[in-house]
C-alpha cells in the first residue's frame, strides 16, 4: 500500500512536462514532433493534438542562437513513455497586445488575419500575395486519408492581390453596384471577345456622355 501511494505521488508529480521543439514531422495523420524535455532527455516521434480545423507546424529550432518554439506535454497516467503534446507557442513570434476578444493568425513572415473589434483584417507583406480561391473538392474520402492543402491545387476560380495589383481570373465577372468608381493613373483596359457595358452616363476624357 506504501509503495502504490508513493507510486501514485511519483506519477502525479511528473504527469507533465514543459519542453522544446526541435522539429516536426507533418507527414503523418497526427503530427509528430521531436523535443528536448528534462536536461539530456530527448523525445522523437511525439504526437501533437491539434484543434480541429485549425493545423499548423513549428518552426525548428534555431542552431545559431538555441531558441525554439516551446511546448506542454502531459504523460498519460503518469507514465512517461506515453506522452502526447497539448499545446505549442513560440514567444519569438507571437502577437501581443491585442484588445480583448480580438483573435489572430499568423507566422513568422509577419503574415496575419486580424479579427478586430472594428472588423477582419488581413494582412501579408511585400513579396508576398493574397489569394482567394475556388477548387474541385477531393476525389478521396478525408476522414480515412486526411487532406492536402487546397493551395496547391489548380484553381477553378481567383482572385490575387499583391501590393500592386489586384488580378482576377474567371470565366464570368459580374459587378452589381449603384455607383462603381475607378481610378487608374495609366489608361484601364478591358480586353475580351465580347464585352458589354451598359451605363445612363459614362465619362471619357473628362467628358459625360450616355451609353
Amino acid at each position: 500500500m506504501r509503495a502504490t501511494a508513493r507510486d501514485a505521488a511519483r506519477r502525479t508529480f511528473v504527469g507533465a512536462s514543459r519542453a522544446t521543439v526541435r522539429k516536426a514531422n507533418d507527414k503523418p495523420l497526427m503530427q509528430e514532433t521531436d523535443l528536448d524535455v528534462l536536461y539530456s532527455e530527448g523525445r522523437v516521434d511525439t504526437e501533437r493534438f491539434q484543434q480541429y480545423g485549425l493545423t499548423t507546424v513549428p518552426l525548428p529550432e534555431d542552431k545559431k542562437t538555441g531558441k525554439a518554439a516551446e511546448a506542454l506535454m502531459v504523460h498519460l497516467g503518469g507514465n512517461r513513455s506515453h506522452s502526447v503534446i497539448v499545446a505549442v507557442d513560440d514567444r519569438r513570434y507571437r502577437l501581443k497586445v491585442l484588445k480583448e476578444g480580438e483573435v489572430a493568425l499568423y507566422d513568422d513572415q509577419g503574415q496575419q488575419v486580424h479579427l478586430t473589434r472594428d472588423g477582419i483584417v488581413m494582412s501579408t507583406v511585400k513579396g508576398k500575395k493574397i489569394v482567394s480561391q475556388v477548387v474541385d473538392p477531393d476525389k478521396k474520402k478525408q476522414g480515412e486519408y486526411g487532406t492536402k492543402p487546397a493551395a496547391e491545387k489548380t484553381p477553378l476560380a481567383k482572385f490575387t492581390m499583391t501590393h500592386d495589383s489586384f488580378t482576377i481570373d474567371a470565366k464570368t465577372v459580374t459587378v452589381n453596384s449603384t455607383n462603381t468608381v475607378i481610378n487608374a493613373t495609366q489608361v484601364a483596359r478591358i480586353n475580351a471577345n465580347e464585352h458589354q457595358v451598359n451605363a445612363i452616363e459614362r465619362v471619357r476624357d473628362g467628358d459625360v456622355w450616355s451609353g
